[in-house]
């Protein structure tokens, strides 16, 4: 790949550009489609004040995002005018979890294994809107990563605690109200535990509007 970038980057124009994308294999063509993707997409998000994801995290998220169109390569395309995907009610026997560490990998799998062990009923399943996390407990991807300890203590109390249980992406409108709490976590003091009474106030219309609009 680093001679294809090599020369994509001595190109003058996007007109070059997609001539050339055009004439290469289709993997490439995946790797390369993802991987300018990724990168424009970093970039507006650091611009609009989000944590700036290492260079071993986008390669990580490029790798399992084109590997993923290559196996499936004929995954649907959502159309824009059906709106943005919200949170949708689980069915009554089954404990949803929604987890959110604010941008930050290391919390995001911490939120997710303090989720599981409140959970109290016996078929569950974990929603994130974290790519990294749900590659990482639906394989064996990260098991010499820094949070391996922690992926392998979600996964076995899913063996031992649970009938079934599950691990799924979503988008972030389905995930507003745990991102909404990461967000008040991380900006407190260090170290410390949040309980209320009653939701804040921002967290409780996000909950409201969830509940309105949901279904099984």
């Amino acid at each position: 790949m680093e001679e294809k970038r090599q020369h994509l980057s001595e190109l003058q124009n996007a007109e070059e550009t997609i001539k050339v994308l055009l004439k290469m294999e289709k993997r490439d063509q995946i790797y390369v489609c993802v991987t300018l993707y990724q990168w424009w997409r970093e970039k507006n998000n650091v611009r609009e004040g989000e944590r700036r994801k290492s260079p071993a995290e986008v390669a990580f998220i490029i790798q399992v995002q084109a590997e993923e169109f290559l196996k499936n390569p004929e995954l649907p395309v959502r159309a824009s005018r059906e709106g943005v995907e919200r949170w949708k009610r689980p069915a009554e026997d089954v404990l949803k979890i929604n987890s959110d560490g604010s941008f930050n990998p290391h919390t995001e799998v911490i939120a997710a294994l303090q989720g599981v062990k409140m959970a109290g009923m016996t078929n569950v399943v974990l929603e994130t809107d974290a790519i990294l996390l749900e590659y990482a407990l639906t394989n064996n991807s990260f098991r010499l990563s820094s949070v391996s300890a922690l992926i392998h203590e979600i996964k076995a109390m899913a063996v031992a605690c649970f009938s079934s249980f599950s691990c799924c992406r979503c988008d972030r409108g389905c995930n507003q109200v745990a991102h909404a709490l990461a967000d008040i976590g991380c900006n407190g003091p260090r170290g410390t535990i949040q309980y209320w009474v009653s939701p804040p106030i921002s967290v409780d219309v996000l909950v409201a509007s969830d509940c309105a609009v949901s279904t099984v």
